[in-house]
């Protein structure tokens, strides 16, 4: 009876036994597994840090790129801008220039069966009464009144009317009520040539004279030059005469030199 107790308690401690290595063994096993998770984790975490930090670094490498080309860019634009503008007012100097030598060219080489005196505009009839403009040259300089006074050098707009000694004053045909003695181009009918101001004429003739737009009106004279051009024509059945409009072929406001013709 002793032997059989003995017996069992000995297999109870055995199976106690072998119960508590299995805990032990699952316990080790459990933080193997616990701290091989934890160090991946860690891992893990330690190489998404290390990415998201590359990451940011080249983030903020692309960024200061950008802002370096931007403001090189706009540096670049600046400088640009600058040198267009200074080849603009090369430009325009050069255009202006060219044109002033073109003009007086043009004036000085037109001296056909007269002597011209080239005189400067001072001041024309928007600052001046009626159809005025004053020159800058006079008496000292040959001038004298009754004189003929040219536009580039072959289109009359007026005669001299007072002369100082270092300034002329000049009255354009086109002043209102003015008369100037002209003709038709390619006729012989004479016409008497009203200013109107402003460059403009009127001229009353027999309705059954032919005209057209644009045909020339010439002074009447040997060397005969064209004072202004057919604009229009007024009429109505019932009238025997006709009024016809006309222009003088030039803008006395875009002048800034005439010729006085020296007998």
């Amino acid at each position: 009876m002793i032997d059989l107790y003995k017996y069992k308690k000995t297999r109870s401690a055995r199976k106690l036994f072998f119960i508590l290595i299995s805990i032990l063994v699952a316990i080790l096993i459990l933080f193997l597994i616990f701290f091989r998770l934890h160090q991946n984790s860690e891992n893990s975490m330690n190489e998404s840090v290390w990415r998201i930090g590359l990451r940011g670094q080249s983030v903020t490498k692309v960024f200061r790129g950008y802002l370096s080309s931007k403001n090189k860019l706009m540096n670049e634009n600046i400088d640009l801008r600058d040198q267009l503008d200074t080849a603009r007012l090369e430009i325009l100097n050069q255009s202006i220039y060219q044109n002033e030598n073109q003009k007086l060219k043009e004036i000085l080489g037109r001296k056909t069966h007269a002597n011209l005196l080239l005189a400067q505009i001072l001041s024309k009839p928007n600052r001046s009464p009626y159809d005025i403009i004053i020159v800058d040259v006079g008496a000292h300089d040959g001038v004298g009144i009754g004189q003929q006074v040219l536009a580039k050098g072959f289109i009359p707009i007026g005669d001299v009317v007072e002369v100082t000694n270092k300034n002329t004053k000049i009255k354009l045909y086109s002043t209102p009520g003015n008369i100037t003695e002209a003709v038709f181009e390619d006729s012989q009918i004479d016409l008497s040539l009203k200013g109107t101001g402003s460059g403009g004429f009127e001229i009353t003739i027999p309705k059954d004279v032919v005209v057209h737009t644009g045909q020339a009106i010439l002074s009447k004279e040997i060397y005969s030059r064209t004072i202004a051009l057919v604009s229009g024509v007024v009429s109505t059945d019932r009238d025997s005469y006709k009024k016809v409009l006309a222009k003088s072929p030039i803008n006395i406001q875009e002048l800034a030199w005439v010729q006085i013709v020296i007998e």
